[in-house]
């Protein structure tokens, strides 16, 4: 079987964060891992806002023909409702 799966590190062991797989008891295993730098944990509110708010307080910028506000961001990354930028 080979399986991937999120952990945390933590007292000198790995903890999934995701579902681990279905695993006998005892299972002889071989990890292999990426280390990761999260900038935030997603799940946590507090962080979600101090990062929309730093977003969104970001200095107007030029963008073309219009200027470009931080609270403009999604429209700017994702386009609006026709898909246009």
């Amino acid at each position: 079987m080979i399986a991937t799966i999120d952990a945390i590190y933590r007292d000198g062991a790995f903890h999934p964060t995701t579902e681990p797989p279905e695993l006998e008891e005892g299972s002889l295993v071989r990890i292999s891992f990426v280390e990761t730098h999260p900038v935030y944990q997603p799940h946590d509110p507090v962080a979600v806002r101090a990062m929309l708010k730093a977003i969104a307080d970001l200095p107007e910028e030029e963008g073309g023909d219009k200027r470009i506000t931080g609270r403009e961001h999604d429209k700017f990354l994702y386009g609006d409702a026709n898909g246009a930028l």
